[in-house]
């Protein structure tokens, strides 16, 4: 296999359903080569490892990204892969947009407000993988795409690892990687916390201002001491609390979980822009997800709960909410709502938070918050 089998030039058909258009990216062990899916016209992209570069591990690791299934709109997992003149290929939907590394490129800093948004975003992607016990363990600028309409989508999960044992892939990539990455202890979901307070931390303050202190910081990072925020004065103080507590050398100090720093950040966001903040009620179902509802009447059933559950019917409840409080009725299901452990029927019941939703023994926990 020689340089021109891995560099495919453009018009090149791979795996006999992909129109080569250009090379995207170069770098980090694999490139990325921009195509269209020719059945669908789908713009593609498509990762190819550097053999040379391809452990069995990291092969393992890429081709079960492809399998992860989770569904979120911060995330895009690559959702299928090849082998192509022997070398691995991992295809996923294109997402137009820049990196934020090209942005910080460019304009060095970005200001508070569109910061905190990307940070919020960050949070939300890693809160979805959390649910599964998976953890990014790479948040960084590279592999943060800001989309046309400023959301955030988190890709490049090959290096994905399972929350709890130690990596069995991943080093990260200084100084985004918290200590316990770094020396190769065990791993909880403050790891993928402690990248998004160091993003935002650079967001801040600019990338020029970030390089001059990065490598005293990594050098304190592997020591376990905490790096010095000093230079962050001209920071909003907000921020940079939300950060000196997001980058703890130690886990236990940091936020608790995603859904904890993407609270602190919606409430500083909120603050800094205007707006005011409507309530939302959180179902949390027993196998780890989460459904969020919005004001007006919602009809919840077996299409909302991921993985599907026999026993709930395609139409189960509905909620209504009017923004402050709200309330429930069965729709006719086949095996009855309970809420705490009372059978309703049809007639509305009012909910308040911690009140419990059970079909059969499935139980869905509701919290009503801003």
């Amino acid at each position: 296999m020689n340089n021109y089998d891995f560099y495919p030039s453009a018009g090149s058909i791979l795996n006999g359903k992909y129109e080569v258009v250009d090379i995207k990216a170069t770098g980090g062990g694999a490139i990325v080569l921009i195509c269209i899916e020719l059945n669908t016209q789908r713009k593609m992209a498509i990762k190819r490892f550097m053999p040379d570069k391809l452990t069995k591990n990291l092969e393992k690791k890429a081709i079960e990204e492809t399998r992860l299934n989770i569904q979120s709109e911060y995330l895009t997992i690559a959702e299928d892969h090849f082998y192509d003149n022997g070398f691995l290929n991992t295809v996923m939907q294109f997402v137009e947009g820049n990196t934020l590394r090209e942005i910080l490129d460019t304009q060095d800093r970005v200001g508070e407000i569109p910061a905190i948004h990307a940070s919020l975003c960050l949070a939300k992607a890693a809160g979805d993988l959390h649910k599964r016990n998976i953890l990014s363990t790479d948040i960084k600028p590279e592999n943060a795409i800001i989309e046309p309409n400023g959301r955030v989508k988190l890709i490049d999960l090959a290096c994905h690892e399972t929350i709890g044992p130690k990596a069995t892939v991943s080093m990260g990539t200084a100084p985004y990687a918290p200590p316990e990455l770094l020396m190769h202890e065990n791993l909880d979901a403050r790891t993928d916390i402690f990248s998004i307070g160091v993003i935002l931390c650079e967001m801040s303050v600019g990338s020029q201002e970030f390089e001059q202190i990065v490598n005293s910081w990594e050098l304190n990072i592997k020591r376990g001491i905490k790096p010095d925020l000093s230079f962050m004065s001209d920071a909003h103080p907000e921020i940079r609390n939300i950060v000196d507590r997001a980058i703890e050398p130690a886990p236990s100090n940091r936020h608790n979980n995603a859904y904890d720093l993407f609270c602190e950040l919606l409430a500083l966001y909120n603050s800094l822009s205007g707006v005011t903040s409507e309530k939302i009620i959180r179902l949390r179902c027993e196998h780890g997800k989460e459904i969020y509802i919005q004001k007006g009447i919602t009809t919840i059933g077996r299409n909302m709960i991921d993985p599907p559950v026999c026993f709930i019917s395609d139409k189960h409840f509905e909620l209504d909410f009017d923004g402050n409080s709200a309330k429930i009725r069965d729709v006719g299901s086949t095996n009855g709502t309970l809420l705490n452990g009372q059978l309703i029927g049809n007639n509305w019941v009012n909910i308040s938070n911690d009140d419990v939703i059970q079909i059969a023994d499935f139980q869905i926990e509701l919290e009503i918050s801003a």
